[in-house]
């Protein structure tokens, strides 16, 4: 246990179950028995945090800035872009996804991602082997969501799926709406603007490509 003293920095870290080490930053100045300190309003108990924080974003020391932050129970280290497992305050069932941002609050260290947040306690990392890789290159694991395409198949919707235990080789999965319908428009089987920038040796950012791209939007 820790406590501090109102309107200074002396501090009082328990030594043993009857005594406290007292000191002021780093310094030990002094021992005092234990009901001099649980018992005097003047010393106010501090929680104990189960984190250290490790790096901020520039070198700023913000709350909303953190981007690194150690759990002291196992020693796990999390970071802004780590692909986590944790509960969602509003989920009703389990959240994959990346850390976006750290906050600090009295309650601890609240770990945020697009699908909504969880304390630091209660996530953990994803560590097992991704299931495949999207043809945008983000990895999936089982029981990520997905959009997907039929190979060979121009007219094949865009369609949403879960990822099971083993990829479908007849699909090609992607994890935006834009990638798939990029690929498509790269892809189409009738007709395609890689056939025509291969066959015309464009470069793939001149006007011709734009318009040859409008073209196969058509004949989808």
């Amino acid at each position: 246990m820790k406590f501090k003293l109102k309107n200074s920095n002396a501090e009082a870290r328990q030594k043993d179950f009857m005594s406290y080490d007292l000191y002021i930053g780093e310094k030990k100045i002094g021992v005092a028995i234990k009901s001099r300190i649980e018992d005097d309003p003047d010393w106010i108990e501090q929680p104990e945090k189960d984190y250290e924080v490790l790096a901020w974003k520039e070198g700023i020391t913000l709350d909303d800035e953190i981007t690194s932050v150690k759990r002291l129970s196992d020693g796990e280290v999390f970071s802004v872009g780590d692909k986590v497992e944790g509960n969602g305050y509003y989920s009703v069932k389990p959240i994959r996804s990346l850390i976006t941002k750290f906050q600090e609050t009295k309650r601890g260290i609240v770990v945020n991602y697009a699908e909504g947040s969880d304390m630091l306690e209660d996530i953990k990392k994803v560590t097992h082997t991704p299931i495949l890789t999207t043809e945008d290159g983000v990895e999936l694991f089982e029981g990520d969501l997905h959009l997907y395409i039929r190979k060979w198949d121009d007219k094949h919707p865009i369609r949403a799926g879960i990822v099971g235990r083993k990829a479908n080789k007849d699909l090609v999965y992607f994890s935006t709406r834009e990638a798939a319908e990029e690929y498509r428009l790269w892809n189409a089987q009738k007709i395609s603007v890689q056939d025509m920038v291969d066959m015309f040796g464009l470069s793939s950012s001149c006007n011709d490509v734009f318009r040859m791209q409008e073209l196969v939007k058509s004949r989808l």
